[in-house]
């Protein structure tokens, strides 16, 4: 029996070659560690989990995404590239090189110039002209090109996905990444609640998070509302077990976040869910609707008002925490500056800018995504950007009443439900829509491209052929 040899010399040279790199560089040692698992989950994934091509991107993007580690602005003008940050450039490389090679197989810039996606397109673009009178000229270029790649993997999965059962798939694949997230707060939070657990003056007294990777109270709850708008959305159609439990969990994960701006966007997504559903709810969506509204027309009313200012004084939360001076701050740099249509330059404004002016070199930004783009690209910029999800809106709500088959119903109001929270939270937060990774909320808005360039032809397989009148001959 004669044996193969080249696995074995292949295996052998790739761990000389990890040696060595240790041995010579051993302050990377981290960031070899990192890129061996990495390589190992793409083999796992491609091989036994049989996910595409397209869906590892996705995954890859977003796990670039992940926060290691945190810095303050002295932190990062000593030293720009750490281990962390190398990683997170190193994922976003290897995506777009995989990008250059997807291209020429795929008509994917055709698809980048359809509306919604064609405003986020331009505004990436913008982005990277804006680096011509940024003032951390360097920073805007990397962060400009990173949110052109998101938008470019999305115009690659709207080409790809060319069916409403991928587009489940993808989605799939997310929602369950979100429930290993929450999952891994909560393994951290009740193990290791010394590292994990912020402490509060709340009504609790802590919020739920996590070290590895760093997600602190408002993402924690943010993953949490998430996972309840999509168990509802569920519980909406079926009687699953499952979602109840991931209900419950979501909504467990939401109170112990203490986070207000995500209970604020559970509320509004489940409220769209209803709106774009055009049905009755059954026994398990009604019961929740119950439970809130029983929470809000009873003395449990006083307890939430108690748990939503979360130890605050009514003046400071009246403020948005601070939020209110941060915003104002902003726009009167802007105008006296007179940058008010062209901005600071993409992403680095706020922490290079107002947080240097105001004295705060803790923070690193404005907290309203809107403020934020605004800073950075100016009135262009935020122009865009309003563009984009205000069609993105008019396109669900418009085909919503068109879509008959109730699997794709449940596809549309699972993404019309987490769009409604992001929208919510980008008033209190840039994580959202102006933060590495934008991939997530960029695939609602692929599958928004998707709908509008897909309905003439799925018209004719039914899912968005309207019920036609019976005419007599």
């Amino acid at each position: 029996m004669k044996m193969r040899i080249e696995p074995l010399i292949l295996t052998l040279s790739l761990s000389f070659g990890i040696g060595a790199v240790i041995a010579l560089f051993p302050q990377f040692t981290l960031l070899v560690i990192i890129v061996v698992l990495a390589n190992g989950s793409i083999i796992i994934a491609r091989g036994y989990l049989k996910l595409r091509s397209w869906e590892i991107l996705f995954l890859l993007l977003w796990a670039s995404g992940l926060v290691f580690r945190t810095r303050d602005l002295e932190a990062v003008e000593t030293q720009l590239l750490d281990t962390w940050a190398l990683y997170r450039v190193g994922l976003v490389v290897l995506v777009s090189i995989s990008l250059v090679g997807l291209i020429t197989r795929t008509d994917i810039l055709r698809m980048a110039f359809r509306p919604p996606l064609l405003f986020f397109f331009l505004l990436a673009l913008w982005q990277i002209i804006s680096t011509l009178w940024s003032v951390q000229p360097l920073w805007s270029l990397y962060r400009a090109f990173e949110y052109l790649v998101n938008v470019a993997l999305i115009a690659l999965i709207a080409t790809k996905a060319s069916s409403l059962d991928n587009w489940r798939r993808i989605m799939n694949v997310a929602w369950f990444v979100v429930l290993l997230l929450l999952l891994n707060i909560w393994f951290q939070s009740i193990f290791f609640p010394e590292r994990a657990l912020e402490k509060t003056p709340g009504l609790i007294g802590f919020r739920i998070g996590s070290f590895l990777p760093v997600i602190g109270g408002n993402g924690a709850g943010e993953l949490g509302a998430l996972l309840t708008i999509v168990a509802f959305a569920r519980l909406s159609v079926t009687k699953s077990k499952s979602a109840l439990l991931a209900l419950c969990l979501g909504l467990i994960s939401v109170i112990f976040a203490e986070s207000r701006s995500p209970f604020v966007g559970l509320i509004a997504g489940i409220a769209s869910i209803l709106v774009i559903a055009r049905r009755t709810v059954n026994i398990w969506a009604g019961s929740v609707l119950l439970s809130l509204v029983f929470l809000l027309a009873t003395p449990f009313a006083d307890v939430l008002w108690k748990w939503f200012l979360r130890g605050q004084a009514e003046h400071v939360f009246l403020t948005l925490t601070g939020r209110l001076l941060y915003w104002q701050s902003a726009l009167e740099l802007l105008i006296n500056d007179g940058r008010l249509l062209t901005g600071y330059g993409a992403y680095g404004a706020s922490r290079f800018v107002v947080f240097k002016y105001l004295g705060i070199p803790e923070e690193t930004h404005l907290h309203n995504a809107f403020v934020e783009t605004l800073l950075g690209s100016g009135l262009i910029g935020v122009t865009l950007f309003w563009l984009g999800l205000i069609y993105t809106w008019l396109i669900f709500v418009r085909l919503s009443g068109t879509i008959r088959l109730s699997k794709h119903k449940l596809l549309l109001t699972e993404i019309v439900g987490a769009l409604s929270l992001w929208t919510v939270r980008a008033f209190f937060s840039s994580a959202v829509f102006v933060w590495h990774p934008a991939v997530l909320y960029l695939t609602a808005i692929g599958f928004a491209v998707h709908l509008a360039s897909h309905r003439s032809r799925l018209a004719r397989t039914s899912p968005f052929a309207p019920p036609q009148l019976a005419t007599r001959q």
